[in-house]
């Protein structure tokens, strides 16, 4: 699998995800966000990048912050929080089926975690998780 397939498959995961009710605990400002594809050939290169969050956009996140499209249905499962952690089940469908669940905890001023899916090609399972972590560097400049 691809890292451009498998950064998109995690966006498709994450923009499926339940709004949280009163946004999480994240600071608003200038965020710096990295992101870590694990494969089943090996771990990719982080890839990393600065986004400027407001407070309408951090009310308005679903699961990790960062880019997100959904191509494909997705059901959400097991969509729980506890105190500044969600964690989710969930499965799609479309040319590949996809299965898996995630993590995230925030923090104020960083977060972290991971979403591990499961998409099968033709038959082919392959298992990837993908780590994210994010702190804030700041006011945003704009």
């Amino acid at each position: 699998m691809r890292l451009r397939t498998a950064i998109t498959l995690t966006a498709t995961a994450l923009n499926a995800l339940p709004a949280h009710a009163a946004g999480p605990n994240m600071k608003p400002g200038l965020w710096e966000i990295t992101v870590t594809v694990h494969l089943p050939a090996g771990a990719g290169l982080p890839h990393t990048l600065q986004q400027c969050f407001s407070n309408e956009d951090i009310a308005k996140l679903r699961g990790a912050p960062g880019p997100t499209r959904l191509d494909r249905p997705c059901q959400i499962n097991d969509y729980r929080i506890e105190g500044d952690t969600a964690t989710w089940k969930m499965a799609c469908t479309g040319p590949t089926g996809m299965s898996g669940g995630g993590i995230i905890a925030y923090h104020g001023t960083s977060y972290s975690g991971r979403i591990t899916l499961t998409v099968d090609y033709g038959g082919r399972p392959q298992t990837m998780t993908t780590v994210y972590r994010g702190k804030y560097l700041g006011t945003c400049t704009q």
